[in-house]
């Protein structure tokens, strides 16, 4: 807090006085200027115990009050009763206006670009480098940076700032804690240092005169109070100062600002303000005041800048538009970025300070006036919004302003990219690579047809190309004129003559025919009937013309359209760039034969010769065969439906691979493959009771048998004689034989069958019935 003053004693002496850390958590600062002859004691005086602290402002009629927050509006209602009290109004807080983000994050297009590169880049957006071809400035104008203070640094040293203060602490110090200063100082006057050669300011011969009003706050933009920037604003015009510097704003509308503001302009000073950067349409303070050249910004492609404010088309407030970065020298003698509506501010304030270089005796207002009318209303060929302001053009303002002399017109470093003869049609196209030079940069260029300008552009580095756009429809020649134009008005032409050709090519598609079967890439032709086609495209791929033909073919496979449908898309151009689309649908058939079942079933037994069918076979192309092969062998062929051919296992016993390939009549091929188990093998099979071989028998003799097989027993037999005298089914095979009804001598075997129908016979025993 600041000395106490006289009137603050006699407050205290009445017990009335609050503890400053108490202040501090609950009281709220108003400004109050007073009328001519006013006592500011006995103004607060009559407030009786109401103020906690009270402070002059340095310049103005005016005063500051710390007052209890819950008697604000007493105190207000009480002060505009007062006959001393012109206006008593809150105090405003007022903030730097450089984005709070990293810059990464904050500007759409990601990083910097390399520092040399970019400032140019940025500078040209603004015709910065075409003014400084004429002036550095000039060690008599002085720029006020009313900000965080300046700091000297190897961009500027302490021989170009002028002694300056500190209204925050109240001393003669204004040196900067926070940065943002420096930076604003370096971007007006800063100048190119051997370890930091791209890093520069504009008017680097000029002098800075640094004003400390606002405090640095972790993490967040800089922050001061309006009658700290009021108080800076008045001593900078008393002091010196030529143009004032605001690159803050606060969104309160301020009388004690409104007041500085006049009285720097009293003084002769210009001051220039930024719109803010609260991404709204809503008024800045000072800058949205009459007599303040309010500044938005732009980014690199021309357009506002994210986070700044704007002009509506109800509210046209802001007056210019600069670009919303530079790398300039920081307080600590590195390169750092200066970004935002603060860093457009600087800009506009140093070409304001080279505009007086070359016109000591112009006045803010014709500085001001020169500024806006000169202003450009695109970047290139990105026009501004209506509403919008319009973007800085430095080297105007410096040429027109100091009405300089140039007596060299602009040269051409390059050859148009549009040539005698060319043959173009009726689209607009862009006449672009166009390089220049002169003494003093290129206002801008302009094309000609025929004599009558068409189109313009300022002439930034990367913004050298023109529309050209004929008639629709047009056929015939052109006379085209590029027009180099510099500040002063000189001029240089190059002119062709060219064709338009406005007629399109006509072609027709040879192959495939509609809806064609395709199965792959296949030969597609288009061929044409206007002699000056110059290339075909289908599917996005370049034919090749036919030697001595008008045709031109590929080997492509369709696309799928949007609706569904496959075919190719091709594109015919002529030598004029006219171009015409054809299309060819197709029936698209890329995989092969649909098969819903094959028999046998997987895992069946199967023994000697079986048949194997494909069930319910399908294709959209027709199927032309199917091949089977059984363990890696060939087996054969059928091509009619049903699709079926006979296998032989002969003696194989075991795994069985079946492999079905069917080919449709596209060449499409889809394989099916069946694992069955051959089973050639008859049952193992032994007599386990039952009369030995030459025994004699009577009666009923009974056999017991053991059969097994892995296919199951389907069933055992008894045979005498070679006949089957009895059988049985069910495991545990007990034959019965009755032998009273047999010859005396008798050959009796078993045999076994199992469920394929495989057969295995025991060894004769010859009986003699007893």
């Amino acid at each position: 807090m600041r000395a106490i003053s006289s009137s603050l004693i006699a407050v205290l002496l009445t017990g009335l006085w609050v503890s400053p850390a108490a202040a501090a958590e609950s009281t709220v600062r108003l400004d109050v200027g007073l009328t001519d002859g006013a006592n500011a004691a006995g103004v607060v005086g009559r407030l009786t115990g109401s103020v906690t602290g009270w402070n002059r402002v340095t310049g103005l009629d005016a005063i500051t009050l710390d007052v209890p927050a819950a008697q604000r509006d007493t105190v207000l209602r009480h002060l505009k009763a007062d006959p001393g009290v012109r206006f008593a109004e809150p105090g405003a807080t007022v903030h730097a206006d450089s984005p709070s983000v990293d810059i990464t994050d904050y500007y759409a297009d990601g990083p910097l670009l390399h520092p040399t590169s970019a400032n140019y880049r940025w500078f040209s957006m603004a015709q910065i480098p075409s003014a400084l071809s004429w002036t550095r400035g000039s060690s008599s104008v002085t720029v006020a940076v009313v900000d965080t203070g300046v700091s000297a640094n190897p961009g500027l040293g302490s021989g170009r700032l002028s002694a300056g203060r500190d209204f925050v602490d109240g001393d003669a110090d204004a040196s900067d804690p926070d940065g943002h200063g420096t930076l604003m100082a370096n971007l007006v006057a800063g100048k190119h240092t051997a370890d930091q050669p791209s890093s520069t300011g504009i008017c680097s011969a000029c002098r800075i005169l640094p004003v400390r009003v606002l405090s640095p706050r972790a993490d967040r933009p800089a922050e001061g109070t309006s009658a700290d920037v009021a108080a800076g604003i008045v001593w900078a015009a008393d002091h010196g100062a030529d143009i004032i510097n605001l690159s803050l704003s606060t969104p309160a509308p301020s009388r004690l600002l409104s007041e500085a503001v006049q009285h720097a302009e009293e003084r002769g000073a210009l001051v220039v303000g930024s719109a803010g950067q609260t991404a709204t349409t809503a008024r800045q303070y000072p800058a949205a005041l009459d007599t303040v050249l309010a500044v938005g910004s732009i980014n690199e492609y021309g357009a506002p800048s994210i986070g700044s404010n704007r002009n509506s088309p109800e509210d046209r407030w802001i007056d210019v538009l600069a670009p919303d970065r530079a790398w300039v020298i920081n307080r600590d003698g590195n390169r750092e970025a200066a970004r935002g509506t603060s860093a457009a501010t600087a800009l506009v304030s140093g070409t304001a300070a080279l505009a007086l270089s070359v016109q000591p005796k112009a006045t803010a207002a014709e500085i001001r006036k020169a500024v806006t009318e000169t202003a450009m209303s695109t970047v290139g060929h990105t026009p501004v919004e209506p509403h919008d302001a319009r973007v800085l053009n430095a080297a105007r303002v410096v040429h027109d302003l100091g009405n300089l002399e140039d007596a060299r017109a602009p040269q051409f470093k390059s050859d148009l990219d549009l040539i005698d003869g060319a043959v173009i049609n009726d689209d607009a196209r862009s006449v672009k690579n166009v390089w220049l030079a002169d003494d003093h940069g290129i206002d801008r260029m302009d094309l000609l047809v025929g004599g009558e300008v068409v189109d313009s552009t300022p002439a930034a580095p990367w913004a050298r190309y023109l529309t050209l756009d004929p008639q629709d429809d047009y056929n015939g020649e052109l006379t085209v004129t590029v027009r180099a134009v510099d500040y002063a008005g000189l001029h240089v032409d190059r002119t062709v003559k060219i064709r338009v050709d406005s007629i399109e090519p006509t072609a027709s598609v040879t192959s495939p025919h509609p809806y064609q079967m395709v199965a792959g890439p296949i030969r597609v032709a288009v061929t044409a009937t206007s002699p000056d086609v110059e290339h075909v495209l289908v599917n996005g791929e370049r034919m090749t013309r036919t030697p001595g033909r008008d045709e031109w073919t590929a080997t492509v496979t369709p696309e799928r359209d949007a609706g569904g449908q496959y075919g190719y898309t091709f594109f015919v151009w002529d030598k004029a760039g006219n171009v015409i689309p054809l299309f060819q649908h197709v029936t698209y058939d890329p995989t092969g034969p649909t098969v819903r079942s094959i028999s046998p079933a997987a895992g069946a037994r199967v023994r000697g010769t079986f048949t194997s069918t494909l069930n319910s076979v399908d294709d959209p192309a027709g199927i032309a065969k199917a091949d089977l092969w059984g363990n890696g062998t060939y087996i054969g062929r059928d091509t009619t439906a049903p699709y079926s051919l006979k296998v032989p296992t002969r003696t194989a016993n075991g795994a069985m691979t079946l492999k079905w390939t069917v080919t449709d009549k596209l060449g499409n091929v889809s394989t099916h493959t069946r694992t069955v188990i051959a089973d050639n093998r008859g049952p193992s099979l032994s007599i386990t009771k039952a009369p030995k071989n030459r025994a004699k028998v009577t009666g009923t003799v009974k056999v017991y048998v053991k059969a097994t097989d892995t296919s199951g027993i389907a069933r055992v037999e008894l045979l005498v004689g070679g006949k089957v005298v009895a059988t049985d089914t069910k495991a545990g095979y007990l034959l019965t034989l009755n032998t009273r009804t047999q010859k005396k001598t008798m050959k009796v075997r078993v045999r076994a069958y199992d469920k394929l129908g495989n057969v295995t016979y025991t060894s004769i025993r010859t009986w003699q019935r007893g």
